[in-house]
Order: structure tokens, then sequence, then C-alpha cells
């Protein structure tokens, strides 16, 4: 009786962030099921696709909070974190800041800067986190690991200057705007300031992806070459392969010490395939002589 009322103590962090991340993940779930069904119509797929969505946005939320949680405990970062004080902004920021977080003294603005730095460190951490474990296996490049993180990062810091933004603008008209502003500002200024770095980093790097296909198409065009293969199989070709080729596959292509001789394994099966269904050549010596007899004349 005694772990039972360990578990269920509402100060573990394990627990609370479970409960947090229930209700993140049941929403994702309600949100990606109505979104998916009204596109396709089929009700199990929907459940499927819905189900996976919100199990992730359940352990990413969880994370999170977990995280942020026992990043709070360090020693090391409530040092650093003593240096983040909101006494030395003007009257002016620090009234605007307090609309924006929905605070109203110095103490809880502080609180609230801090909370902030660390949640929005975690959120990159977790958001990131598979990336890095990618680019540890060469499965992804540091060039591109750095861009996914330049993106994560500014969309993180446009979500919380959004919410700033949002929650002061929408507190002219009481708590419920304030609420709606922050949530509305928040999710517009993570996207905006997402795609905007992105875009700049694109144009910087160049994706994985990008490279990775570009060695398939470059191997397309050699089978195509070897195998002389026809429009109509090319066409073939290329439509198997968008359902054969997965985002993991190009990550192993990456990883691959040779990687022509892996793109090979990857593409020419689906190459031979249409090769063996041309019919044999059934020519005899008086098919020969009837050619020649025709040219002849």
């Amino acid at each position: 009786m005694r772990s039972l009322s360990c578990v269920q103590c509402p100060d573990r962090p394990f627990v609370q962030g479970a409960i947090v991340g229930l209700g993140a993940g049941g929403i994702s779930f309600g949100v990606t099921a109505c979104i998916f069904y009204l596109n396709t119509g089929d009700a199990k797929q929907a459940a499927r696709i819905a189900t996976i969505q919100g199990a992730k946005t359940f352990g990413k939320t969880a994370a999170v909070y977990v995280g942020a949680q026992q990043l709070h405990r360090l020693a090391g970062v409530q040092s650093l974190l003593n240096v983040v004080g909101a006494q030395s902004f003007s009257p002016a920021v620090a009234s605007f800041l307090e609309a924006g977080m929905g605070v109203s003294s110095p103490n809880a603005r502080s609180k609230a800067l801090r909370g902030t730095i660390v949640t929005s460190i975690v959120v990159i951490a977790v958001t990131t986190g598979s990336d890095l474990i990618r680019m540890i296996r060469g499965r992804m490049s540091q060039a591109q690991f750095l861009k996914n993180l330049a993106v994560v990062s500014s969309g993180v810091a446009g979500g919380v200057i959004g919410a700033v933004v949002g929650g002061a603008a929408g507190a002219m008209v009481g708590p419920v705007g304030a609420f709606i502003g922050r949530t509305v500002g928040g999710i517009a200024g993570g996207m905006a300031a997402a795609s905007i770095s992105n875009k700049i980093a694109g144009a910087i790097i160049e994706d994985d992806r990008k490279r990775m296909l570009a060695i398939l198409q470059s191997h397309i065009e050699y089978l195509a070459r070897t195998f002389i293969l026809t429009t109509d199989e090319i066409d073939a070709i290329r439509a198997n392969l968008d359902q054969s080729l997965t985002h993991k596959s190009l990550e192993l292509l990456h990883a691959a010490p040779n990687r022509r001789a892996f793109a090979d394994s990857l593409i020419k099966p689906v190459v031979v395939t249409p090769v063996k269904q041309r019919p044999a050549a059934n020519m005899t010596l008086e098919h020969e002589m009837l050619a020649c007899d025709e040219i002849a004349a």
C-alpha cells in the first residue's frame, strides 16, 4: 500500500509528465484522426495514423515536462538561472512581459523567464535528440544536423516571442483573450520563424535527402542505359521506387561505406522486375528468310 501511495504522489514529475502528455496526446489524436478521415474517408487508417501521432506527441510532451523539472533541480542550472532576472527591465518592458506571460509581480516575472528558458532548452534537446543519434551513427551529416538544430531553435524562439506578444495583445480584452493570444501567437511565431530559418539554411546547406536522391537518380540513369529501358518501363520503375524508397533507406544510404553499391542494392531489384517481364524473342530461320525476301523484293 505504501508503494501505491508513492506512485500516486502528485509531486512526482514522472506522474505529472504522464498526465500532461496524455492531454497533449489526446488532442493530437483527435485532430489527426479528424483531418485524416476528412481527407481519405478511411476510419481504420485514420485511427491507426492518429494513434501513432498521439503516441509521439505523448512521448515528446512527457519528456519535455520531466526534463524541464529535472533540469531545474540541478545546482549548476540554478546558479546560471540566478543571473536571469526581471528587476533590471524598464517599467514599460516589465509591464509588457507581465501582460504577455500572465504574471503580476517581479518575482513571478523572473520565475516565468527562467522557466521559459529551461523549457525551451529541453524542447530543443528532445526535438533534435533523434537527429543527434542519426549523426553519431553516420545516417546524417553534421551540416544537416546543424541546419535542423538552427531551424528548431529558431522555431522555439519565435514561438516564445509570438506567445508573449500575442498574450500582451490579448490581455487587453481579458484573461481569455490573453490565453488565446498566447496560443495563437506562439503557433504563428514558431511557424514563421522556422519557415524563414529553413529557407535561409536551405540556401546555404543542401539537404542530405537531396544529395542521396541525386545519387539514386544517377544510378537509375546508368541502369536505364545498361538495360535499354523503354519509357513505359522507366515510368513503372519510378512508381515502384516512390513506394520502396523511404526516409530510413535514404539514411542507410548516407551511412553506407559504398553508396553506389548500396544504391544498386536498392534500385536494381526494382529495375530487373520489368526487364524479366519482357516477351522473349522467338525468331526462327524462316522469319529471317522471309525478311530477306521482303527486302529483296
